[in-house]
């Protein structure tokens, strides 16, 4: 059976393709995940058998360079399912990206988790039972939340192509914004046209500018899972930086271009960005002394919420405030709660003006 894609999509906000693929009597559901960068990553799960299935190990398979079909004892159906058909077969995006699941019409089939890897576990698939290096059972959805799960991620989708849930999160956000701090005076759209939309709006007050993304929270960020069990408290965030009228006259178009492409850090790395976490900051001319950026949340740093939960999940809102390489290096060794009790008496630490922050010796 030569190789045949049946169903296909594409992710844009993380570069992933996915697909499903009959070769050898067999069907399996594949990523790619940033295909033509260095750290491209290929994850595959199987789906089901469209023949008997052997005894053992499908070696044959594997040392063709084919993809092999499920053992016997881990396969609902030994005696082959049923061929799919490519008319009621769709792809869904979990909604972080980093994950993807086959529906044949109304009926979950098959899910690869953001989680899944390419050793012990590959993924979920409906006509597998019990686990196995090639799919574990899906089970049922009292068994495995990860039903749930994809079906969130469709209310989702539909409800922003197809219903007025960016407009609801876009206005909601700027009345936010607004209401702290004056009435914004930009808003510069930053998605390229790619889905999902994002901006950024600038408010511009006395002496500081002040910038917000509008749009990152809307996906959730991948990994988190993987690191916390309270995950709807981190998963969703927007970004925010103040800077001096000096430095926003100098370094306007750097400022929202680095502002810009730190939004894209989690989907473009497969990570996450939480308080505490630093970036490196790279706004000439000041990245000689200011060497990375440590991102500060709004609520817990500065007693205030800006936004309201966003789909159960909490929003945070997260400073961007540069730091300079010995701070960042005393965060290393000391740890961030240290390195917040030398802020300097009286500093606008969100503000961004071209001083040092943090009351720090040199050794």
């Amino acid at each position: 059976m030569d190789k045949k894609i049946i169903c296909s999509a594409y992710f844009a906000k993380t570069d992933t393709h996915a697909l499903v693929q009959e070769e050898n009597n067999c069907v399996y559901l594949y990523m790619y995940i940033r295909p033509d960068r260095p750290d491209a990553e290929i994850r595959a799960s199987w789906v089901r058998n469209y023949i008997e299935a052997k005894d053992g190990v499908d070696m044959k398979a594997i040392n063709a360079g084919a993809q092999p079909r499920m053992p016997r004892k881990a396969c609902r159906h030994v005696k082959g399912a049923q061929r799919l058909k490519e008319e009621r077969l769709c792809l869904v995006f979990l909604e972080d990206g980093d994950g993807v699941a086959l529906k044949d019409g109304d009926a979950l089939l098959a899910v690869i988790p953001g989680w899944a890897s390419s050793g012990e576990f590959t993924g979920y698939a409906r006509d597998a039972v019990g686990t196995s290096p090639f799919a574990w059972e899906l089970g049922s959805r009292e068994e495995n939340d990860i039903h749930d799960v994809v079906e969130r991620a469709e209310q989702l989708w539909q409800s922003m192509l197809e219903g007025d849930a960016w407009e609801i999160y876009r206005d909601s956000h700027i009345k936010a914004i607004d209401e702290a701090y004056g009435s914004h005076t930009e808003y510069l759209a930053i998605d390229n046209g790619a889905f999902p939309p994002k901006a950024i709006v600038v408010c511009e007050k006395e002496d500081v500018t002040r910038i917000f993304t509008l749009g990152v929270g809307v996906l959730a960020m991948p990994t988190v899972e993987m690191c916390t069990q309270n995950a709807g408290a981190m998963r969703r965030a927007e970004l925010a930086m103040a800077v001096s009228s000096e430095v926003w006259k100098e370094s306007r178009e750097s400022i929202i271009a680095y502002v810009a492409g730190i939004s894209d850090i989690p989907w473009n790395y497969t990570t996450f960005l939480a308080d505490g976490h630093t970036v490196l900051y790279d706004v000439k001319p000041y990245d000689e002394h200011f060497t990375n950026a440590i991102l500060l949340e709004g609520e817990a740093h500065f007693a205030q919420k800006m936004y309201e939960d966003f789909r159960g999940d909490k929003m945070n809102n997260l400073w961007v405030v540069p730091i300079t390489k010995m701070e960042q290096a005393y965060a290393e060794e000391n740890g961030n709660d240290a390195l917040m009790s030398k802020v300097r008496e009286g500093v606008d630490l969100r503000t961004f003006d071209k001083e040092d922050k943090f009351s720090i010796k040199k050794r």
